[in-house]
This record gives C-alpha cells, structure tokens and sequence, in this order.
C-alpha cells in the first residue's frame, strides 16, 4: 500500500485512517467505555508526531514547504488545545 499525501486535520484524516484499517478496527474506536484519557494520550502523540514529522522534512531542503508548515501550525495549536482542555480549573488563590 503506497501512503497517499493528504492534509492533517480530524475530519479529512478520517476517511483514510478508516480505509487503511479496512473500516473494522476503525469503529473499534466508537465503542462505549473506552477510556477518555487513553484516548487523550493517543491524540496528544498524534498531534506531536503531526508537529515533529513535518519540522524534521523542513530542517532539510524540502521543496514544498508551506504545505509542511501549514500542518506543523495546525498540529500545534491542536496539542495547545488538548493542553488546555486537561488542565483543571484553578480555584481562586490555587498556584
């Protein structure tokens, strides 16, 4: 199986992580019960890898770059994201 490039947002990743898995394993990650902090954690790596994967191609003479940088950004804000949603709310006077 040849990857295919595609952009690294949720929604359009999708479609592809469902068609690598043959669609079965994919709706394994729709059952009830799983844990939500596991799932957290995969996210989390995934969003780094997405971040660390493009950095590394643009520290060489990757031609296209912007694409690279594009998905960097995205991947960045999204673990920035998760961040924030983990973190309890301090009480006041809390440090």
């Amino acid at each position: 199986m040849v990857a295919k490039r595609v952009p690294a947002g949720d929604d359009q990743l999708a479609p592809v992580i469902r068609a690598a898995l043959g669609g079965r394993q994919y709706r394994m990650l729709r059952e009830p019960g799983l844990d939500p902090a596991r799932l957290n954690l995969y996210r989390l790596a995934k969003h780094l890898s997405l971040v660390a994967g493009p950095l590394r191609l643009l520290d060489g003479d990757y031609p296209d770059r912007e694409p690279m940088l594009s998905i960097a950004e995205y991947n960045t804000q999204q673990v920035l994201a998760l961040q924030q949603r983990s973190q309890p709310a301090l009480r006041e006077g809390e440090v």
